[in-house]
């Protein structure tokens, strides 16, 4: 049974393939997106229908990842209609992922004077800006981003990561607040509040917000882990073991917990708990050599020394340049 009916398609003398789901994503989305946006009245009968039509083939290049042959269609689509912020927007996008940002600010540039109320550009806009390090407009275009839909969570985020790393972090905090108003259930927002008042030392206060994401989402992992390096900043070891062993019940293979724990046994000496929570995070190509090795090392503490061995010779298999292994 075919699960998957794959299209072949060509407009205009160019092929591609998307499946069938995709296609009409991006026809739903084009029919959505093209108008509604517009600050100034669009043009109608024959050029509007050929901007869409290269909208849409320009829509489907992207969806191939072939941004050079989109920019193309783009650009038709904006020879045919220049009233549609959508275009100069999209374009903008296509640009941003070429690196082509100077190129990407003239059309963004472009779209927000014709509708000064485009949301997706401003965010757009207001993420470049950062990149280009021109942090005040960048502001600006989340602040305005923020007015015109207060609901919009994305825009909140990047501003308070701006303030975040220009040291103001009491505005971040305003700013999660703000959006916590709007949207009370933001676990991210108390997350990052979370972490904003732990970097401060402001322990108590991180932990009432941590608390509150574990409340909000107790599927949230990394909630349990700030929560628990907490703890052990604050000498609760067995708090800080309580909550990361409360996390890996609903993520058995989360690395970060599986590691703490790991450490948090062998400082306690409780060795073999430490084995069953190493044994995981060695299963992990990017923490794989250090737990291995702790591992070896807690054999070799028990005198258990063919395990010992048998542990040392697998890092030595990852890193033949390990010298703690090969010692």
């Amino acid at each position: 049974m075919v699960l998957s009916v794959f299209l072949v398609t060509s407009l205009a003398g160019v092929s591609f393939a998307a499946d069938g789901d995709s296609l009409a994503r991006l026809r739903d989305r084009g029919n959505k997106v093209y108008d509604g946006t517009r600050g100034i009245e669009p043009p109608s009968g024959p050029a509007r229908a050929a901007a869409y039509y290269y909208f849409t083939v320009a829509q489907l290049m992207k969806h191939e990842r072939d941004y050079v042959k989109a920019i193309k269609y783009y650009e038709k689509a904006i020879r045919r209609d220049p009233t549609s912020p959508v275009l100069y927007t999209d374009l903008a996008h296509l640009h941003i992922l070429l690196r082509e940002y100077d190129e990407a600010l003239r059309y963004l540039d472009k779209g927000i004077a014709l509708n000064p109320e485009y949301y997706r550009a401003l965010v757009l806009s207001g993420e470049l800006l950062i990149t280009l390090k021109k942090e005040d407009q960048a502001v600006e275009a989340f602040k305005k981003a923020i007015e015109v839909d207060p609901n919009g969570q994305k825009p909140y985020m990047l501003l308070s990561t701006v303030y975040v790393n220009r040291g103001d972090v009491d505005q971040a905090i305003e700013t999660f607040k703000s959006l916590i108003k709007v949207k009370p259930a933001s676990t991210v927002s108390y997350y990052y509040m979370g972490r904003i008042e732990a970097e401060r030392l402001n322990y108590p206060q991180a932990i009432e917000y941590l608390k509150k994401v574990l409340e909000l989402n107790p599927t949230f992992a990394s909630g349990y882990f700030e929560l628990g390096l907490i703890y052990e900043r604050l000498k609760e070891i067995d708090n800080a073991i309580n909550i990361y062993e409360k996390g890996i019940v609903i993520a058995p293979y989360d690395i970060n917990l599986r590691s703490r724990l790991g450490q948090l046994f062998i400082q306690q000496d409780q060795l073999d708990r430490a084995i069953e929570h190493l044994e995981v995070v060695s299963e992990n190509a990017s923490s794989r050599l250090d737990a291995v090795i702790k591992i070896g090392l807690i054999y070799f503490e028990l005198k258990k020394f063919d395990d010992s061995l048998e542990w040392f010779e697998k890092a030595l298999v990852i890193d033949s340049g390990s010298t703690l292994a090969r010692y």
